[in-house]
């Protein structure tokens, strides 16, 4: 009876130090929980977490408690990948649409965990071991699902009327900004630099709040007729895998002065949303040739310069 209570104790301290800690966090991103873990939208990381001990017995504590971090990882593994399956790729399909339908979609984000997560693992006094995986919402996890998959179209045709093919998304011949950015480099968004400069913004901060709209890896922005002036297709491609289409936030200070807008972003208001899962805004057609015009002139949006304002 004690043996339990002390491993309930220690479980309860583990896991309230890291609320604790991901408090400082939660207070100025957006967040979505989870019973095993999270995805921190604003930093772009899904984060699970498992715990496991050793039926192992006899006198070899160090291999019991290797056991025991095996354990805790796989678990934390199982439950990372049941995270990531619940990220929306727009407002009509998630990941967890095409795991279902395309085997090698799933053998592709397996992949990916076991290639791009980082694992921490301690054991606790009573020989029980706690796991804490992470993962990158960008890279190698959305060049996975960029732009979906190509077969997703076809299997998932009765939920999404045409998803185009990688092939599709991608010009025959590369542009003069994506051979500027080389294999392998992180696209850098610098503050004020934009690719012609004329602009005096240098991004555009859009205020969603209380229209409950929803994080998503590929969103679209919508004028009042119901057209898409923002899509993955106007990004390019190392920026939109390497960084994203969108930075979300939950506080206006903070997104006027997110490093991938800042300093002087154009901040404009959402007066509606889209989409089955409601993770597309629109805004008024006034605000859109604004936009537009600023961006004809400093090709912010092409480098994916934009941050939503969501509630929390």
């Amino acid at each position: 009876m004690k043996r339990v209570i002390l491993h309930f104790y220690l479980l309860l301290v583990f896991f309230l130090s890291i609320s604790c800690f991901s408090n400082i966090s939660f207070a100025r991103d957006l967040v979505q929980k989870f019973d095993k873990g999270k995805i921190d939208w604003t930093k772009g990381i899904v984060t699970a977490w498992g715990e496991g001990e050793s039926l192992t017995t006899g006198k070899d504590r160090r291999l019991a408690q290797e056991l025991a971090k095996r354990a805790a990882i796989l678990e934390a593994r199982k439950n990372l990948i049941e995270i990531i399956k619940a990220v929306r790729l727009d407002s009509k399909i998630s990941i967890e649409d095409i795991v279902k339908s395309w085997d090698m979609a799933r053998e592709s984000i397996n992949q990916a965990v076991d290639v791009s997560s980082d694992t921490r693992a301690e054991v606790l006094p009573n020989g029980r071991a706690i796991a804490t995986l992470e993962l990158k919402i960008y890279g190698k996890l959305a060049d996975e699902v960029y732009p979906f998959s190509p077969v997703a179209g076809k299997v998932q045709a009765a939920k999404v009327a045409s998803i185009p093919s990688r092939e599709e998304t991608q010009p025959s011949k590369p542009s003069r900004e994506s051979l500027a950015i080389r294999e392998g480099e992180k696209p850098s968004l610098k503050e004020g630099k934009t690719t012609k400069g004329g602009s005096a913004y240098t991004g555009v901060v859009i205020d969603a709040r209380n229209l409950g709209v929803k994080p998503a890896l590929f969103p679209k922005i919508f004028n009042e007729e119901g057209k898409p002036v923002y899509d993955y297709s106007k990004v390019i491609y190392p920026y939109a895998i390497k960084e994203g289409m969108v930075r979300y936030e939950v506080d206006l200070n903070n997104a006027r002065w997110d490093e991938r807008v800042k300093p002087h972003p154009l901040v404009l208001r959402a007066v509606g949303v889209k989409g089955n899962d409601h993770t597309d805004v629109v805004i008024k057609d006034s605000d859109i040739k604004k936009l537009l015009r600023e961006d004809s002139e400093g090709e912010f949006l092409k480098q994916g310069k934009v941050v939503i304002i969501v509630d929390r």
